[in-house]
């Protein structure tokens, strides 16, 4: 310890001895805390990833099995314009939608397809276009368990889906946040 004036004095080795069972005692306290802590495994993250018309295929099949509703948001990356897309993704995303199976946010830059797509949706449906201006540079699926985004890259269009509770949780509180600003289908 230190004493007056900065000087360093020598505890008595009784005193260092008493310091180290109060230590000793509450790290005894919370062991059985720490032991569980230990013990926990914590599951390991899924993570797929596809490129090409196999991400699309990718986020599709998450939208078409994970229970409602999800969240989509369509960005730049268009689920519609890749060459060889399979012709049921447009029939997959409107029942999607029009079933009430998911919330769609569109990014103010979409793609003619896209929009095509967006403004023949018909009846009471969840979908929102954020303001002009804001640009979206990947789609994203957001279920209760997992999240798929695609993005583009050198080599075109990558789609990653990571099983994640916790990192789903995260990003539908950012879609919902969007949401909230976003403006009613035209």
């Amino acid at each position: 310890r230190t004493g007056p004036r900065g000087r360093v004095v020598l505890e008595s080795p009784e005193t260092l001895r008493t310091t180290l069972k109060d230590k000793l005692a509450a790290i005894e306290q919370i062991l059985p805390q720490l032991m569980e802590l230990y013990t926990q495994q914590a599951e390991p993250l899924e993570i797929t990833r596809r490129r090409g018309t196999e991400a699309v295929t990718l986020l599709l099949e998450y939208l078409r099995t994970s229970e409602p509703p999800c969240r989509l948001m369509i960005g730049a990356v268009s689920l519609l314009d890749l060459a060889g897309v399979a012709p049921e993704t447009e029939t997959i995303l409107t029942e999607a939608v029009t079933k009430r199976r998911a919330h769609v946010l569109f990014g103010a830059a979409l793609s003619a397809p896209m929009q095509r797509w967006a403004s023949a949706l018909e009846g009471p449906v969840r979908c929102r276009w954020l303001p002009s201006g804001a640009t979206v540079g990947s789609t994203q699926l957001v279920t209760g368990q997992a999240v798929v985004t695609l993005a583009t890259d050198d080599d075109g269009v990558v789609g990653i889906a990571v099983a994640s509770p916790a990192l789903a949780g995260h990003e539908r509180s950012v879609f919902d946040a969007l949401w909230r600003t976003a403006r009613p289908a035209p």
